[in-house]
């Protein structure tokens, strides 16, 4: 990990009772969209601090369009910086480090080695309509709660999806806070969207190497 104001300073070794929320993603590039959904995850669950987990490569995603783990890191830890809650976010490459390359065993090693924290998993709501197809997915809300954040055009289809079933009971976003996170529940988190997407702006650079 780099030597960074958003570096997770000894991660394995913080015994401090925080609030975390894991938002994991390969940041491909990171936006400002990925930022808003940094900032009202912050916000709605009353985050002491929110960990941007950039994957090596996402195993549903083909790594032949995929910068860079160095490339994808700097795009994250720029929109940390430029987040409202800026102090508030961790950029790491944890899962990398460990040789991580799903969801469950990230949650579940950091679950076990940061015993003293209240844990969430962060994610977009584009992110739930697929979330049946990761691996082992009822593992993770087992493990800890989640928080699903709107995302345009994926509202209606997340809220109905299979991922939805599978992330167990849902409750309001408040009320999850103030529960300390158990397992097997989720929010909904509301709020201000941001059309953005990883996939747009790569053809869009794309489209602008080939007219150049």
């Amino acid at each position: 990990m780099l030597a960074r104001p958003h570096q997770i300073a000894r991660v394995f070794c913080d015994q401090r009772r925080r609030r975390i929320g894991l938002f994991g993603g390969s940041f491909n590039p990171a936006h400002d969209g990925h930022a808003l959904l940094a900032d009202m995850a912050v916000q709605q669950l009353r985050l002491d601090e929110l960990w941007w987990l950039v994957s090596p490569q996402n195993p549903l995603k083909s790594s032949k369009d995929m910068a860079s783990l160095t490339d994808r890191f700097e795009s994250a830890l720029k929109q940390a910086h430029a987040c409202q809650f800026a102090k508030r976010m961790r950029i790491s490459n944890l899962e990398n480090q460990f040789g991580l390359r799903h969801s469950v065993l990230t949650v579940k090693r950091i679950k076990r080695h940061c015993r003293k924290a209240r844990l969430i998993w962060v994610m977009g709501a584009d992110n739930l309509v697929h979330f049946h197809r990761w691996h082992r997915p009822d593992a993770i809300p087992r493990t800890m709660a989640m928080a699903v954040i709107n995302r345009p055009g994926h509202v209606a289809s997340a809220l109905s999806s299979r991922g939805a079933k599978r992330a167990g009971n849902r409750i309001a976003p408040a009320r999850l806070a103030a529960r300390g996170y158990p397992a097997r529940h989720w929010s909904f988190l509301r709020g201000a969207m941001n059309p953005q997407s990883a996939s747009a702006i790569r053809a869009a650079r794309k489209t602008q190497v080939k007219t150049s």
